[in-house]
């Protein structure tokens, strides 16, 4: 819809919606321009999908593992000891060059409370307490989350992280269509934060665990939103390019999340600067605009018309009233035939979609694509940080790698096509 139009293009406009090109509410020449406006919006609308990106992968350093070796009581006290003495190295056996950190070798009896490397005997006893790394802290070392017995207590945390993201996604859909992508976007970061803030006060692992679960359930919808709405505000012709500065934007938080945990490397200090600033995003319906189809839909013109206004004053593009009146016309009548079709097709739409094998198809194909690249995507970003090296460095190196990535789709896709963009990869990076 070309609600706004240079003066030399009027004609060309009139042109167009006599040909019945301007069906599409957001297809107008100039309007969809990325302009002023566009860039005001994308960066009111990065902020939660930066944080979104916190959200959902902070786990990885509150429950990641830290370095840790047996206490040896006989030779320290845990209150006044160093991670690395000078005996340590013959304290505990080695397991791949490293010092076992769930069994160490006795002490002899011939000299208590003073401890060298002579010290210690061939038998091996497990251990009942331990000295960790004083230069990280997480649910690990403060519960004593040690060796295999409890290992699945750290793995659980990102399972529960999952289980809440598809609870949360079930009925995340269902309130953005009926109450509006921006406030969905506004009430589930807000959610999100505070149950954030809360999750950083856990007194011990069961509340840990469901807070997690909570913090992610919340937290599930807050990406799809903020994409629907900046797609929407890019405009059909730049669709590519928005989902393109999207996605950087949650590759953005990754490594904003990477270099925040190497900074502070305390869970719960890493939580309370994630989750904070999510707060602020009940100001967010001061700043970025309804979801316009969404609107449409709920027959909301004037709100609309006003969107477009504020748009095309942003952008510098004068807006005519017949271009107004036009869009009305053709977004009214639109409307209403859509709703006739709708009530006189009782069927759910998920029955509706069943019914329809191309669009079956679709769904079926878009549905493996998708659980294949999760399964790639996630198992790069989780595993990063037991590669060798300093964690935290792979970690952000993973998510700087997306950005030109991302690149490399927009411009595909743009002279390829989206099959191609799609396909490639699943097939070569096989």
């Amino acid at each position: 819809m070309q609600l706004c139009c240079s003066r030399k293009d009027e004609a060309d406009s009139r042109s167009g919606l006599e040909n019945g090109d301007m069906n599409d509410p957001l297809a107008g020449n100039d309007i969809e321009k990325f302009g002023f406006y566009q860039i005001v919006t994308f960066t009111f609308l990065s902020i939660p999908l930066i944080l979104s990106a916190g959200f959902t992968l902070s786990y990885v350093f509150t429950a990641g593992e830290i370095k840790y070796r047996c206490l040896v009581p006989e030779c320290e006290h845990s209150g006044n000891t160093t991670f690395e003495p000078p005996w340590v190295n013959a304290s505990a056996p080695k397991i791949d060059g490293i010092i076992s950190g769930c069994t160490r070798y006795t002490v002899r009896d011939d000299r208590p409370g003073i401890c060298t490397e002579t010290s210690f005997t061939n038998v091996t006893c497990d251990c009942d307490s331990w000295i960790y790394d004083p230069e990280e802290h997480t649910i690990l070392n403060e519960w004593d989350f040690t060796c295999d017995a409890n290992r699945w207590k750290l793995t659980m945390v990102g399972t529960m992280q999952n289980i809440g993201q598809f609870a949360g996604l079930m009925f995340a859909g269902y309130i953005s269509d009926r109450y509006g992508r921006r406030t969905f976007l506004t009430v589930a970061t807000s959610l999100s934060a505070v149950s954030g803030l809360i999750h950083s006060f856990s007194v011990n692992y069961w509340m840990f665990l469901a807070f997690e679960f909570l913090d992610a359930s919340m937290a599930a919808g807050i990406y799809s939103a903020g994409f629907i709405l900046g797609l929407e505000t890019a405009g059909k012709k730049n669709r590519v390019f928005g989902s393109t500065i999207i996605c950087c934007m949650f590759a953005v938080g990754e490594i904003l999340l990477g270099l925040i945990a190497s900074w502070l490397r305390s869970w719960r200090t890493l939580l309370r600067v994630i989750y904070g600033p999510g707060l602020l995003a009940v100001f967010l319906p001061l700043l970025i605009p309804e979801s316009i189809r969404w609107l449409l839909i709920k027959n909301e013109h004037k709100k609309v018309e006003k969107i477009y206004r504020k748009m095309a004053r942003m952008n510098g593009l004068p807006v005519t009233d017949e271009a107004i009146n036009t869009f009305k016309e053709i977004n009214v009548d639109k409307e209403e035939a859509k709703s006739k079709l709708v009530t006189s097709d009782e069927r759910k739409p998920i029955v509706q979609v069943l019914h329809s094998s191309v669009i079956l198809i679709r769904l079926l194909i878009c549905s493996f694509c998708w659980l294949t690249n999760t399964f790639v995507y996630y198992g790069l970003s989780l595993n990063s940080v037991a590669f060798a090296g300093d964690k935290y460095i792979n970690f952000v190196l993973v998510a700087v790698v997306e950005i030109p990535a991302y690149c490399l789709a927009w411009v595909l896709t743009d002279h390829i096509g989206r099959k191609p963009t799609l396909s490639g990869p699943v097939h070569t990076g096989r």
